[in-house]
């Protein structure tokens, strides 16, 4: 399970064009690459203390298996081989071992000002409706059966919880970011109270929608 391109929400005040049949899929792709840079802008002023700040890490025990792993394989490779390819066999796997972990454990998860950031992507919290909690067995029905191909992802397998935040911007075909978190409840919580700061300081965008919060459990998201 990987991070998809982040949705487009700083084309809050225009409309898309409405066409009859099916979005050709090249044409969803392009608009939903855009999209990155044009969120980074409208969450341009995301600085600061975060109300939420949290790292997807792997577990600990996957280090010393990734270990084992390049143990066993550089011992395979330099049978019989000189010194100095051992040491280099070891090198590159080893490298390249410890920089998959790293970096497959860098997913980021951030509440912070007018803004919701899950890995590249960001969300400014007006554009943000129901927020729901995911069990384990309810995140596992998400990320099969139940997917929406049109959503973002942000999980990893390691961790068993998430949370599902609807999008209510009307410009973005996005209906829904799926969201891998150790504390959901304390995610949830975090939205909320940043959002209930934003609205008093005058910082909502357009329309206030979708402000509650559905009840934690298995039960499943409907939209």
């Amino acid at each position: 399970m990987t991070e998809q391109q982040a949705p487009d929400h700083d084309a809050q005040n225009q409309k898309p064009q409405v066409h009859v049949g099916t979005v050709p899929r090249r044409r969803r792709s392009m608009r939903r690459e855009a999209g990155l840079s044009a969120v980074s802008a409208a969450c341009a002023t995301l600085v600061g203390m975060a109300d939420y700040d949290e790292r997807l890490r792997v577990p600990l025990w996957w280090w010393p298996v990734a270990a084992g792993l390049v143990a066993l394989l550089g011992a395979e490779v330099h049978v019989g081989l000189p010194l100095w390819v051992k040491v280099t066999t070891y090198t590159v796997l080893g490298g390249a071992v410890g920089g998959f972990l790293l970096a497959y454990g860098h997913l980021r998860i951030r509440v912070a000002e007018s803004c919701f950031t899950a890995g590249r992507a960001r969300i400014p919290l007006w554009a943000i409706g129901t927020v729901r909690l995911l069990a384990a067995d309810a995140t596992r029905r998400r990320l099969g059966p139940q997917a929406d191909p049109t959503a973002y992802l942000a999980t990893r397998p390691w961790v068993p919880t998430a949370v599902e935040v609807q999008v209510v911007d009307d410009a973005d075909p996005t209906p829904y970011w799926l969201v891998s978190t150790r504390h959901p409840q304390e995610l949830v919580a975090a939205i909320e109270a940043a959002r209930g700061g934003a609205s008093s300081s005058g910082a909502d965008g357009p329309g206030e929608r979708g402000r509650e919060v559905a009840a934690p459990g298995d039960a499943d998201p409907t939209r």
